[in-house]
């Protein structure tokens, strides 16, 4: 049975004091009790709307994931005449948009401390999320003309998707320099021609 309109909203309440939470005193302190307490609702509603811990990182990360892929939306449209170009403004926007978000903030300053839901979701566990982010930027991406296999394409998503999140976990100099970098890698393989040695297919 589809949740109703008043549920969806309290869902959203809910996720948003989580992520609030999360920010403020860090995943490893938050409990569903917390959120029930600062949404003013039962913590058995929490959990009927949320699930559990587990679920609500799942949530939390997807939640950001969509506001990374807004971004790089945004730097595709209206469309650069170079991939190079939306890649860089996309990795830039992403890079910039993480610096100042106190929730990857936590993600990140969980690598120095205990292994949390969250940092696993983003490292060892982000098939799911990197799964997600490749097919959105494959779709802009497929959209140029290129000399390149579709296969290969999917290839160079892939690793420009690695690249950006590998720079968002331990950034190596300003937004616009990391940027750079992937869009230069990105248009060393995209405008690579026929002839060219095959790119390199991580498995999968």
């Amino acid at each position: 049975m589809p949740a109703s309109a008043s549920s969806l909203k309290l869902r959203d309440r809910l996720v948003t004091a989580a992520r609030d939470l999360t920010a403020l005193e860090g995943w490893m302190a938050l409990t569903m009790s917390k959120v029930a307490k600062l949404t003013g609702v039962s913590r058995q509603t929490v959990y009927n709307l949320l699930g559990d811990k587990q679920k609500l990182a799942e949530t939390l990360v997807m939640n950001e994931l969509a506001r990374f892929l807004e971004i790089v939306d945004n730097a595709f449209e209206p469309r650069p005449d170079r991939l190079r170009d939306g890649v860089r403004m996309g990795g830039q926007g992403c890079l910039e948009y993480a610096a100042d978000n106190p929730l990857v903030r936590e993600i990140i300053g969980a690598s120095y401390g205990q292994e949390s839901e969250l940092l696993k979701l983003v490292t060892t566990d982000s098939a799911m999320l990197r799964q997600v982010a490749v097919e959105r930027l494959y779709t802009h991406a497929s959209g140029y003309e290129s000399t390149i296999t579709d296969e290969h394409l999917r290839s160079l998503c892939d690793m420009a998707v690695r690249l950006t999140l590998s720079m968002i976990l331990s950034p190596e100099g300003t937004p616009a320099q990391m940027a750079e970098r992937v869009a230069w890698f990105a248009q060393q393989v995209f405008e690579a021609p026929t002839s060219a040695s095959p790119v390199f297919i991580p498995a999968a």
